[in-house]
C-alpha cells in the first residue's frame, strides 16, 4: 500500500505531505522545531496504523490519536512567536524613539520649512537634514504633509542618524587621512552611517522573520484544518487553547 504520508527536509524547508494536505517548515528558524518534531511522528503513525482505516474514517482517526500532540505543538510555535514578536516590537520601538538630547522645542518651525518645498528639492533637503529637522518630520507622523515618497525617505535617514547618537557611533570611526585630508580631525561620518545602516538591515530582517512566523502559523493551521476535516480558524482557536 502506497505511503499517505510523507516527510521530506530539502536545504530551504522541512515538507509534510499528509491525506493531500502541505506544510513546509522553513529551515533556520527555531520557532518551528516543534511542529517539524510532531508532524515527524505523525506522518509515520499515519503510514502505520493510520494507513488501515478507511477514507471516510481517516480524518476523525488522526483528530482522535494525534489531535491533542499537533494542537500543542501549533500552541508552542504561536508562544514562541509572540515572544519573538514582543521582543521585536519592543527593540523597534526604541530604534524610533526620539532621542532625549534633541531639542524639540522648534519642531513646528522646522516642518514649515519643508512643507512647501518643490519635489526635487524636499528630497535634496531631507538629504542633508540634520538629525533635528528629521526628528520634527517623522517623529509624530507626517505633520509637514510630504508626499508618500519624502515622507518614507526622511523616515529611513532619520533611523540611520537616530541610530548613530543612540550607539555613540561616530565615536567608533575616527576620520582617516587621504590626499585631499592628510591631517584629518573629528569622526567618519560616513562610516558611521554605513554601521547604522548595518544595523537597521538587521533590524529589518527581525521584521521579516515576524512575517515568516506569522505565515508558517496561518499554513499550519491551515495543513491541520486539512488532515483533521476542520476549518483552519477552528484548528488555529485550537491551537491557543490547548
Amino acid at each position: 500500500m502506497a505511503d499517505i504520508a510523507s516527510f521530506q527536509n530539502d536545504r530551504n524547508a522541512t515538507v509534510v505531505r499528509v491525506l493531500g494536505g502541505l506544510v513546509a517548515f522553513p529551515k533556520g528558524y527555531d520557532v518551528f522545531d516543534a511542529g517539524r518534531e510532531q508532524t515527524g511522528q505523525f506522518v509515520s503513525f499515519m503510514n502505520g496504523p493510520g494507513s488501515q482505516i478507511r477514507d471516510e474514517a481517516i480524518h476523525e482517526y488522526a483528530l482522535e490519536h494525534f489531535g491533542d500532540r499537533l494542537f500543542g505543538s501549533g500552541r508552542k510555535m504561536h508562544n514562541e512567536a509572540l515572544h519573538h514578536h514582543r521582543q521585536f516590537r519592543e527593540r523597534d520601538a526604541r530604534m524610533r524613539e526620539p532621542l532625549a538630547s534633541v531639542d524639540r522645542s522648534h519642531d513646528a518651525e522646522r516642518r514649515a520649512r519643508f512643507r512647501d518645498m518643490e519635489p526635487g528639492e524636499l528630497m535634496t533637503a531631507i538629504q542633508n537634514a540634520d538629525l533635528s529637522d528629521l526628528t520634527a518630520l517623522v517623529a509624530d507622523g507626517n505633520l509637514a504633509a510630504m508626499p508618500e515618497q519624502a515622507f518614507a525617505q526622511a523616515q529611513s535617514r532619520y533611523l540611520v542618524l537616530n541610530t548613530v547618537e543612540r550607539f555613540g557611533l561616530q565615536a567608533q570611526f575616527a576620520a582617516k587621512a587621504s590626499l585631499a585630508d592628510p591631517l584629518p580631525s573629528g569622526p567618519d561620518t560616513g562610516a558611521a552611517q554605513q554601521q547604522a545602516a548595518d544595523v537597521l538591515q538587521s533590524h529589518r530582517a527581525e521584521a521579516e522573520m515576524v512575517s515568516i512566523h506569522a505565515r508558517g502559523l496561518q499554513d499550519y493551521a491551515a495543513f491541520l484544518g486539512h488532515v483533521f476535516a476542520i476549518e483552519p480558524a477552528d484548528a488555529f482557536d485550537r491551537m491557543k487553547a490547548t
